[in-house]
């Protein structure tokens, strides 16, 4: 790892152990106990309907768990015989028990960005009808931030706003000159940005659109505010890098949104290094409360596979497929098509179809490395065309 990157990791590593020393320290013993709590003792559940998902789909009355593990099931009577006195004993009242779900397919703790950033979704998972809305969320969201920090949106769909097209930067100027302004697509394949955090990313009109990516432009050569797939990842990356206090916000929100349905094992999809190191920090405290699977960016991959960073880490924190992406999103036309559009964006051609993130060749290779080095690969492909590559 390069000394200047080293120095980055040590600096968050350890802004985000400062972070959690304050927060003991603040909140005093109770936190403590909540990072470090008692194992549970003996749990009985009785009078409930109970899904084993054993091989024959058995149903239960009941079951007994000794600490983490479920130790016996059987029928209400059978399980009570076995309890032992001082064991805790939950009637069921003819509630199901379901094992523990399993997301699937997910960028925690993306779900946690709400304890820091504006929700500028529409209908039906939000209620933004107009890009009037989200500016004017945006600017209460401004009003109560310092000048000179970020200013977070995250949810917005330009298929589902009366305009149906993006904000412009202009528009984003009109909320603030004083704070960047970045507002992530829902996809996560782009985001619009203000002039100020234009200036903040370094952008100009020599700034060349990097592999993958585009720093969209309109017809007189003006950038729009708009960066596609790769162009909008260094940015999000200056927007998305927050205070240890406010990383244990996202983090715990997250692990509460997940916990309240169930889901006692999630994805973590295209880690990067910098964020994987804290992930195994709060994992390791007990803050998160769920399994992770990580699956890496390919730079987290080559530290992983040259023996940096441990591959397997503890039974709630593990390292899954290499994420790989070869196109970006069909709602955000970045998709990759083999035929044209059928409605395309005014500043796009008419036969346009989307764009690879990467050739088919650099794509063959890439899979053919890291198979051979018995690595799993997922693979993100949205359009027909990038899943024939």
């Amino acid at each position: 790892m390069p000394g200047m990157q080293r120095r980055r990791w040590m600096v968050r590593l350890l802004s985000v152990l400062g972070g959690l020393v304050a927060l003991l320290a603040v909140v005093g013993s109770s936190t403590w106990f909540y990072l470090n709590p008692k194992p549970v003792g003996e749990q009985v559940f009785i009078n409930g309907h109970i899904l084993t998902m054993d091989d024959d789909n058995t149903v239960v009355e009941a079951m007994r768990l000794e600490g983490d593990r479920i130790v016996a099931t059987g029928t209400t009577q059978a399980i009570l015989q076995q309890a032992a006195e001082q064991a805790n004993i939950i009637d069921l009242q003819g509630k199901t028990v379901t094992p523990g779900f399993i997301e699937a397919h997910g960028h925690f703790p993306g779900s946690g960005l709400k304890a820091v950033a504006e929700d500028v979704s529409s209908p039906p998972v939000g209620t933004v009808l107009t890009i009037s809305d989200v500016l004017k969320r945006l600017r209460q969201r401004a009003s109560e931030t310092p000048p000179g920090e970020w200013v977070i949106g995250y949810g917005f769909d330009d298929s589902l706003v009366a305009e149906h097209r993006f904000m412009t930067r202009e528009e984003l100027d009109t909320v603030s000159t004083e704070h960047p302004i970045f507002v992530l697509h829902v996809s996560a394949h782009m985001a619009v940005i203000n002039t100020r955090a234009q200036a903040v990313a370094g952008i100009d009109q020599d700034t060349v659109d990097p592999e993958g990516g585009e720093i969209v432009r309109n017809a007189a050569d003006e950038f729009t505010g708009l960066l596609l797939e790769t162009a909008h990842d260094p940015v999000r990356d200056m927007a998305f890098d927050f205070s240890a206090f406010k990383n244990l916000k996202v983090v715990q929100t997250s692990v509460d949104d997940y916990a309240s349905q169930g889901v006692t094992t999630v994805q973590s999809g295209k880690a990067t290094e910098s964020f994987y190191r804290p992930l195994r920090l709060l994992s390791r405290l007990g803050v998160i409360q769920q399994r992770v699977v990580v699956w890496p960016d390919l730079d987290l991959a080559r530290s992983i596979d040259a023996g940096k960073i441990a591959r397997h880490q503890s039974d709630k924190l593990s390292v899954g497929a290499l994420k790989l992406t070869t196109d970006g999103s069909i709602q955000g036309y970045t998709g990759y098509l083999s035929a044209p559009y059928h409605q395309t964006p005014s500043e796009r051609a008419t036969d346009f179809r989307g764009d690879p993130v990467m050739k088919a060749d650099q794509l063959s290779r890439l899979v053919s490395e890291w198979h051979s080095k018995g690595w799993q690969l997922a693979l993100h492909a949205n359009g027909d065309a990038a899943i024939d590559n």
